[in-house]
């Protein structure tokens, strides 16, 4: 008698491809084994024989999340619609705008630093205002603190249904504070990025 194995069909990628979009439609929140079993079409088994348990799957998922929009910066970047910097803060309130619970998983909950952090897109921002603006390192740090905050403000009265500007005016607001404080910070640059 022969004995043939069982090809393992529902592979990590597709478990994790399943549990994100679960994650990125209806929110981390809904995240449960079952839950990503039904949307791979499976049983339990394979999931419990790909990862530990779900905490393992959440980690993931934020790494997919972080790697997700950090993409989706880089693109707004590549469009040169806006300066550098300005492209990188409103790409912050776009993707709060087109992936509300990616936004909320990766940047309204405590931050899952193994995974990746905010702390990469910072020093990126630094660089940015030191590359194009003749202020300190001090003043620099101040500056993309301030407008972080700003943006992140923006980005959570949407996503929690707060209030809604139009990207019209968020590009507005963002250059109105940005030359707000190069001129309380006395940067030798009055540009309006």
């Amino acid at each position: 008698m022969r004995y043939v194995l069982a090809k393992k069909q529902t592979t990590r990628d597709k478990i994790l491809q399943a549990a994100f979009e679960l994650a990125r439609k209806e929110g981390v929140e809904a995240l449960s084994v079952r839950a990503i079993a039904k949307k791979c079409d499976c049983s339990t088994q394979p999931i419990y024989l790909s990862f530990k348990g779900i905490e393992e799957i959440k980690d993931e998922i934020y790494n997919m999340a972080m790697q997700y929009y950090y993409s989706s910066m880089l693109e707004e970047i590549e469009k040169h619609e806006y300066p550098e910097y300005k492209a990188m803060g409103t790409s912050y309130v776009r993707f709060a705008y087109t992936e509300r619970e990616l936004f909320k998983y990766v940047f309204m909950t405590k931050p899952r630093l193994k995974y990746g952090s905010v702390e990469a897109s910072f020093e990126k921002s630094l660089e940015i205002i030191k590359r194009n603006l003749n202020i300190s390192e001090a003043d620099a740090r101040k500056l993309h603190t301030i407008m972080w905050v700003f943006g992140h403000g923006i980005a959570t009265m949407h996503v929690t249904d707060y209030l809604n500007f139009s990207m019209e005016q968020v590009s507005e607001m963002y250059s109105d504070v940005f030359a707000g404080i190069i001129k309380i910070l006395g940067g030798a640059n009055g540009n309006r990025n």
